[in-house]
């Protein structure tokens, strides 16, 4: 059975994501952990005033939006009957990112989906932006959904060959997991030219096409424009409906002087992506 984090803020965005996660996972056993998690900033003097003399104030503040998450889910029982799925409500009072790296380890989490906004030039919308922090900080597979996205199986997916480290069977399982229950198509797209391939990058091509010779495989170059155009370029041409891409690190001066790769292609998705993080090294 399957631990899948769904966090949520109540908004629409992140509402179709858990559509999307349901769907995706239709069928199959999983235990659905709805996480709300109640920013200090949104502490107010008013939550003091309101609060009983017997309640902590951390009761006080995460009493309301508890019965939210819990009518909410609620809800989501009665529409969506299946003896496939337990569903159970988490809500906290901490930093998003401290919150679901608690909840990744005491619910033993195998991935989690959130929803994401784009961006226009500097300006991040709220989830969009929380989705990255949980991609950069949190160590654990994260699906994320492009928000008015609709659910279509992934009958073609887009592997993003950019890996620096060794793949294993066992860190592309979720990928294979997909292939396996979908019998997708795999589309590899390289956006280095073969010169510019080190010979790990060229070896880690050779296994993966080993590992996955079952399904239908699909090379494509595109190379000499940035990482996101080439992936919604391929996904255009190709109809993919879903991407995998593994995470290298970024530093802050990286991300600072350069900008971020891992923002540009969260940012710009057309489709929903599921991010590994290369290794448990990964951290900012």
């Amino acid at each position: 059975m399957k631990n899948i984090l769904l966090p949520t803020d109540f908004s629409e965005n992140s509402k179709n994501a858990i559509d999307y996660a349901l769907k995706l996972f239709k069928n199959e056993l999983c235990t659905f952990y709805f996480l709300h998690v109640q920013k200090a900033s949104n502490y107010i003097t008013d939550d003091l005033m309101t609060a009983h003399s017997n309640e902590s104030i951390y009761r006080s503040v995460l009493v309301n939006s508890k019965k939210e998450l819990i009518d909410y889910v609620n809800r989501l029982r009665v529409e969506r009957k299946t003896n496939s799925h337990i569903y159970k409500e988490l809500a906290d009072y901490d930093s998003l990112t401290d919150a679901i790296n608690q909840v990744v380890s005491s619910k033993k989490i195998d991935l989690i989906v959130m929803g994401t906004n784009g961006a226009t030039g500097a300006s991040e919308a709220i989830f969009g932006s929380n989705t990255l922090k949980v991609l950069r900080n949190v160590y654990c597979p994260t699906i994320t959904i492009p928000e008015n996205i609709k659910y279509q199986n992934p009958e073609k997916i887009l592997f993003l060959c950019n890996s620096h480290v060794k793949l294993t069977s066992k860190l592309l399982e979720p990928l294979m997991d997909l292939c396996v229950k979908f019998n997708s198509e795999l589309f590899f797209l390289q956006t280095e030219s073969e010169a510019q391939m080190s010979i790990l990058q060229k070896n880690n091509l050779e296994g993966i096409k080993k590992l996955y010779r079952k399904f239908k495989i699909t090379s494509q170059s595109i190379i000499d424009v940035p990482v996101a155009d080439a992936i919604n370029t391929i996904v255009r041409l190709k109809n993919i409906q879903f991407g995998f891409i593994l995470l290298k690190k970024e530093t802050f001066i990286e991300r600072l002087l350069l900008g971020s790769e891992t923002d540009d292609i969260n940012y710009n998705s057309r489709i929903p992506l599921l991010f590994l993080h290369e290794n448990k090294a990964f951290h900012s």
